[in-house]
C-alpha cells in the first residue's frame, strides 16, 4: 500500500493528467504529419525533372539513342544537363532525350532560378572547340564547332557515322538545336562557366 492511500484505478491522478496531455499531443502531432504529408505532395508536384539535375549529383542516364551516360552533374538548364563522366570528358544530353535516370536527388520545392545567365544549348557550345554529335535521327559525327546561332549550330565534320559526310557540301553540317540529343566536348573549354 502507498504512503498516499490506495492507488486510483489506473494510476495517480498526476500521472492520469499525463496520458491525458500526451494523448492531445501525439493527436496534434499525427495531425501535423498527416497535413506534412499533404503539403510534401502538394510542392513535390511542383517539381521537374529539370529542376532535380543538381550540381554534384552523381547519376546515370539512358538517352533515347541507348547511350548510357554516368557522372557528376555538372550544371542544368530547361533544356539540357551537363555531366562530367570518369575519363574528363564532358556531355551535354537534351532533357527532352533522356529514357531514364538514376541518382536524382529528391527536392521538396524547385530550387529558386539564379540571377546567372541560364544554361542552354548556345552557351555551352561557344565554349566547345572539338565535339562528337548525335543527332534524333540516329546520325553521328566528330566536327569542330564553326558557329552557333540561337537555334542551331555549324560543324565541320571529321568524321561521321555512314551516310554522313558525302551528303553535305565542303563538311559544313548545319544542326537545329532540337534534332540534338547528346553532345561530348573533351577538355576543360567544354566547362567554363558550367562548373
Amino acid at each position: 500500500m502507498s504512503p498516499w492511500g490506495p492507488r486510483p484505478p489506473g494510476g495517480r491522478p498526476e500521472s492520469l493528467l499525463a496520458e491525458a496531455a500526451a494523448a492531445v499531443q501525439s493527436d496534434d502531432e499525427a495531425d501535423v504529419l498527416v497535413e506534412a504529408a499533404e503539403i510534401l505532395v502538394a510542392e513535390r508536384g511542383r517539381v521537374r525533372l529539370a529542376d532535380r539535375w543538381q550540381p554534384g549529383a552523381l547519376v546515370r542516364v539512358r538517352t533515347c539513342l541507348g547511350e548510357s551516360v554516368a557522372g557528376r552533374v555538372q550544371a542544368a538548364g530547361p533544356d539540357l544537363v551537363i555531366i562530367q563522366v570518369g575519363s574528363g570528358a564532358v556531355h551535354a544530353l537534351a532533357l527532352r532525350a533522356v529514357h531514364r535516370v538514376s541518382g536524382l536527388p529528391s527536392l521538396l520545392r524547385p530550387e529558386q532560378p539564379g540571377r546567372g545567365i541560364a544554361l542552354t544549348w548556345g552557351s555551352w557550345l561557344r565554349e566547345c572547340h572539338a565535339v562528337q554529335a548525335w543527332c534524333l535521327d540516329g546520325w553521328q559525327a566528330q566536327a569542330q564547332v564553326v558557329v552557333v546561332g540561337s537555334d542551331h549550330v555549324d560543324l565541320a565534320v571529321v568524321e561521321d557515322s555512314p551516310g554522313g559526310s558525302a551528303e553535305h557540301e565542303a563538311g559544313i553540317v548545319t544542326v537545329p538545336f532540337h534534332a540534338l540529343v547528346q553532345v561530348r566536348a573533351s577538355g576543360s573549354g567544354a566547362s567554363v562557366g558550367w562548373g
